[in-house]
């Protein structure tokens, strides 16, 4: 899209559609200058300016892919260039159209209504001298996305450009080729044609006399009230209070059982306490579960695509589990006074995002469950802030652990390649400890005023650099009869600048013991920090924050190497990948 002698530019790859939100096509005038490109594979069109060249999807390379448990399919793409720049246009598939909006919506986008079309807006720079503006329009099980990208000097100049192109889009999406009807949204996203609002206690006494007698892809709204029972959830509902959790009380008729069973995909639960599910019994050592342990009161069997959000679960054994069940949302929910917070049982590529986890053993625990999320939840006064076995290539990002008695995190059992990055582990026992456990990153985290800051045995492999040791009464410590051997630096030199220099090397951590000196100024001491059996060769001066990183381009996303290869890095690698 965009006239730029200076460079280089991004495309977008793209995402999307599970859910249905229907779009009208729409009639447009094009702006003078503008011409039609129409596709009849996918049935739409865009203006574009005349002179353009033209890049049919056939010449864009397809693939599939997985990102932050979200599957992609690209089906068809096509791009509109004046070289070096460009509007890309992509048709994609997608698992799950909520938790890809809820991404959209937490980098910052717009909700848009052009030409009587539902869209998100969003304005993004991945790197430094490119910024790039993308607009997501959903269409049945379609993503239709169209964005431009351009250096940070052209953007303001060709925004006009921009939105006379975004204005003269048009779909005019076939219909499903399936002999079902074409699905009609509810409030929630999950649609049928026969979906309809159940109220309790207006049309049933019980919420699971709603449930027995409603029908997938129903909204069941709960009244204020205090309602005794046990719900068991075999359908695709949307089971909400209806003015949150302070006013609308679930608690277990039967203790041993857990309040809300769910057993079935896309089920949404919102906005309530749920209380007095209290029986545990939370194994001991390392033999594996072979069946739920912990009532919880709300627990996820076999279930995928759930949203769990805004809950009050307390008073229960586990305030929420999941069994064997993946590709969910648990968000913004207070699981405090339960045995454990959050459990996961062999659950993966869950997002366990926004809460707060105050409980007798653990905030999050996670048990032979891999790549999961786990974003910006507070875990304090547990036993274990977040505890991990036999779990790997979980994200474990931007959470806060403070005052829990033994661990702020504990990675153990062979929980491998996990990622622990720019987290606060304040006033525990021991900050980060790494039991039997390998090849992990640890960057970025704050651990200060805990007995140990990092606690390591029989561990190997594990690279820890640019955090911030403060105040520990032993910032580093390892038992000695399981020698640990690991890696207190970056592996490769990174870029960044510190007192208004812009310096390459390799880093370290900061600690706040270290008494070395820094003779050419650069921020990094001139000898090593002796640390448990290895060395910090390359120790900061100052806290990690003193330092300005320049950030990396992320490559690394399956099925669309030769892709990325040609177009850079894409706005929605980077919407979903900052989350990994």
């Amino acid at each position: 899209m965009i006239k730029s002698e200076t460079a280089g530019l991004i495309a977008l790859a793209v995402i999307m559609a599970l859910g249905t939100v229907a779009i009208l096509a729409a009639e447009s005038t094009l702006p003078p200058g503008y011409t039609w490109y129409e596709d009849e594979e996918f049935k739409f069109k865009i203006g574009y300016p005349e002179g353009w060249t033209v890049t049919p999807k056939e010449k864009i390379i397809l693939g599939k892919s997985a990102m932050n448990g979200i599957n992609i399919s690209t089906v068809g793409a096509v791009i509109f260039t004046d070289t070096p720049n460009m509007i890309f246009v992509s048709v994609n598939s997608v698992s799950d159209v909520e938790k890809l909006r809820a991404l959209i919506s937490e980098m910052g986008a717009k909700k848009v209504m052009i030409n009587g079309r539902e869209g998100y807006d969003i304005t993004l720079q991945p790197i430094p001298m490119v910024k790039q503006r993308a607009v997501y329009f959903f269409v049945d099980e379609m993503c239709y996305i169209i964005s431009c990208s351009t250096t940070v000097e052209l953007f303001d100049k060709y925004a006009d450009i921009f939105d006379a192109s975004i204005n003269s889009f048009v779909i005019e999406h076939p219909a499903p080729v399936t002999p079902t009807p074409a699905p009609t949204p509810t409030p929630e996203g999950v649609g049928i044609a026969s979906a309809t609002i159940i109220y309790v206690p207006d049309n049933y006494a019980k919420i699971q006399w709603a449930v027995d007698n409603a029908t997938d892809g129903d909204t069941i709204i709960v009244r204020d009230g205090i309602y005794v029972e046990n719900i068991d959830i075999t359908k695709s509902l949307t089971i909400k209070s209806e003015n949150g959790s302070e006013n609308c009380i679930v608690e277990a008729e039967n203790s041993g059982d857990h309040v809300f069973e769910v057993a079935a995909d896309h089920v949404h639960i919102r906005g309530f306490t749920v209380k007095g599910a209290t029986g545990y019994g939370h194994f001991a050592g390392f033999a594996e579960i072979t069946g739920p342990t912990n009532i919880a009161g709300i627990f996820l069997y076999y279930a995928n695509y759930c949203n769990i959000s805004n809950n009050n679960c307390s008073n229960n054994g586990d305030g929420i589990s999941l069994w064997h069940s993946n590709e969910s949302s648990i968000l913004n929910n207070n699981c405090s006074n339960n045995e454990a917070g959050i459990s996961l049982y062999y659950s993966n590529n869950n997002d366990i995002l926004k809460n707060y986890c105050s409980n007798r053993w653990a905030g999050i625990h996670l048990w032979f469950s891999h790549k999961n999320n786990i974003l910006d939840n507070k875990c304090h006064f547990n036993t274990y802030g977040i505890l991990l076995g036999y779990s790997n290539n979980n994200n474990i990002s931007t959470n806060k652990c403070y005052s829990n008695d033994w661990y702020g995190i504990k990675l153990d059992s062979y929980s491998n390649n996990n990622s622990v990055l720019k987290n606060i582990f304040l006033n525990n026992d021991e900050g980060i400890g790494i039991v039997i456990s390998n090849n992990n990153t640890i960057s970025n985290n704050n651990c200060s005023n805990n007995k140990e800051g990092i606690y390591i045995s029989g561990s190997f492999n594990n690279t820890i650099y640019l955090n911030d040791f403060i105040n520990n009464t032993k910032n580093a410590y390892s038992v000695v009869f399981f020698k640990s051997r690991n890696i207190w630096n970056s592996t490769e030199k990174i870029t960044y600048t510190y007192d208004g220099i812009t310096y390459t090397n390799y880093m370290g951590n900061y600690w706040c013991d270290y008494n070395g000196s820094d003779a050419n100024g650069d921020g990094l001491g001139d000898t090593a920090y002796p640390v448990c059996y290895d060395k910090d060769y390359h120790p900061l001066i100052e806290k990690f924050e003193n330092y300005i990183v320049a950030e990396k381009e992320e490559r690394e996303v399956p099925g669309f190497e030769a892709f990325f290869a040609i177009a850079g890095l894409s706005a929605a690698v980077y919407l979903l990948r900052r989350r990994k």
